[in-house]
């Protein structure tokens, strides 16, 4: 710290620049194209270059350079020896600015560095100017610290680069845009595009093809996509709707609204939160991330299948098989057409208006459960209260509940095996024919069974807790 406080004092008790006018040269150069040849611009930064496209078959470069430094013959030799490159074949047509080699210093060392200061070789450089390129060639585009403005391209489109601001439009084929730290903004575009962004804000709008963003920290847009899209991201904030194929999105720790997916849904993502709206099959590995999502469905008789740890779920209006692994966070069920396997260990399980079988495998939940529509229902737990609520006369009942109560309501005109078991609590039923037993497994055990149909039973056991089976 000491030593970087002396270069500074060093740089302004040298005074450099401070007083000195500012040299500028301008360089305007046209270059003949062919509509065979890749263009491809390297060695351009600049907040204030631009790149945008026109309907000329050549390359067209004015730019303005301006310079300064303490030393007078460096500022000339810079503003000499910069030039503008050509290597061009029947393929491919290739423009570097090339700046002299003297300003190249990011090798050197503090020590360097700060005897650079001291002799006033510290400069200043502001390059600002505009690029344009024909609309019909295929482009590879190396920008940093600019604007890339594109609009009508017919060709490949390939961006890199950083802290750039670059708007595509209207383009037929983008292949590949690096931009850290930069906007992105892409519209009306197709093609297959692998975008790459750390810390940056995109958005792109109408797709004909598919995409694959890699993109942590970043502000993420992406609607109207024909295809599939694949998102890999940590810590950011995206919105995804009206997506054409499958969509994949594998982020930590993010805000994700889903949309629309006409696809098979597969989303990753821990501690985070997660809305999802309208989707043809999900899978979702969420630890710790709190989950919403709603209209949703089994694609090719695939579960619905959702994984969490110890965030809340919700789920409503679900069409397929569902599959939920929570062992900490509430889960809420509403409006469920097809059957729920359930596991948790310690969890608030609601549900209303359920079509279909119930199983659930948990050790501390308690359990609410109205309007459940299931042949079969098998539920067992240690340590929470289960009220159940069939609107059907099930074929298959099995609950066990060791420490809490357990009541389960059922329409009139179950017909079937009964057994009921308590060891330390009471039995009540309003089903004919029950007759008591006597238990060995504690002084207060008893039971109430009757034999009818044994392919269709209702079993229910608890050690310190109370039993109640009423039919409406």
């Amino acid at each position: 710290m000491k030593t970087l406080m002396v270069a500074m004092m060093i740089a302004s008790s040298s005074g450099f620049i401070a007083g000195n006018p500012e040299r500028v040269r301008t360089i305007e150069q046209h270059f003949p194209t062919q509509a065979s040849q890749k263009i491809e611009l390297h060695g351009f930064s600049g907040s204030e270059i631009r790149v945008q496209s026109w309907d000329k078959n050549e390359i067209s470069v004015k730019l303005n350079i301006t310079f300064s430094s303490s030393y007078p013959e460096d500022e000339q030799r810079y503003l000499d020896e910069i030039a503008l490159k050509e290597d061009k074949n029947s393929d491919r047509y290739s423009l570097t600015l090339e700046e002299p080699k003297m300003m190249s210093r990011s090798h050197l060392s503090l020590w360097s560095w700060v005897t650079s200061v001291f002799r006033g070789t510290v400069t200043r450089k502001v390059i600002e100017g505009e690029i344009f390129v024909p609309r019909s060639n295929a482009i590879l585009a190396g920008i940093k610290y600019g604007s890339v403005s594109l609009d009508g391209m017919s060709g490949q489109v390939t961006v890199q680069g950083t802290s750039n601001s670059v708007t595509l439009k209207n383009c037929a084929s983008v292949s590949e845009v690096a931009n850290d730290y930069g906007r992105t903004t892409i519209e009306r575009c197709g093609g297959n595009l692998q975008l790459s962004c750390k810390s940056g804000t995109i958005n792109i709008d109408q797709f004909k093809g598919k995409i694959t963003l890699e993109a942590d920290y970043s502000q993420i847009r992406v609607q109207d996509v024909t295809q599939s899209l694949s998102i890999y991201s940590a810590s950011s904030t995206m919105t995804v709707e009206r997506i054409g194929g499958d969509a994949t999105i594998h982020s930590n720790y993010s805000q994700l609204t889903v949309n629309n997916v006409l696809g098979f849904l597969e989303i990753k993502d821990s501690g985070g939160r997660i809305r999802v709206k309208t989707a043809d099959g999900i899978r979702i590995n969420g630890d710790y991330s709190q989950m919403e999502i709603s209209d949703v469905s089994g694609k090719a008789s695939k579960e619905i299948s959702i994984r969490g740890q110890s965030a809340p779920i919700a789920i409503a209006n679900a069409t397929g098989n569902v599959k939920i692994d929570n062992p900490y966070g509430m889960v809420e069920l509403r409006n469920i057409h097809g059957n729920v396997d359930l596991d948790s260990k310690g969890a608030r399980i609601m549900a209303d208006y359920v079509v279909g079988d119930w199983q659930t495998d948990a050790e501390y939940c308690s359990f609410e459960l109205t309007r459940i529509s299931a042949k079969r229902v098998t539920i067992s737990n240690k340590s929470g209260k289960i009220n159940v609520e069939l609107k059907i006369v099930p074929t298959f009942v099995n609950i066990k509940n060791e420490y809490a109560d357990v009541n389960l309501d059922l329409p009139s005109g179950f017909g079937g095996d009964v057994d009921l078991n308590v060891s330390y609590g009471n039995l009540s039923t309003n089903l004919p024919s029950l007759k008591q037993k006597k238990l060995d497994n504690g002084s207060g055990a008893y039971g109430l069974r009757t034999v009818g149909n044994e392919s269709v039973k209702i079993a229910i056991e608890t050690k310190s807790a109370n039993i109640s089976v009423m039919q409406r």
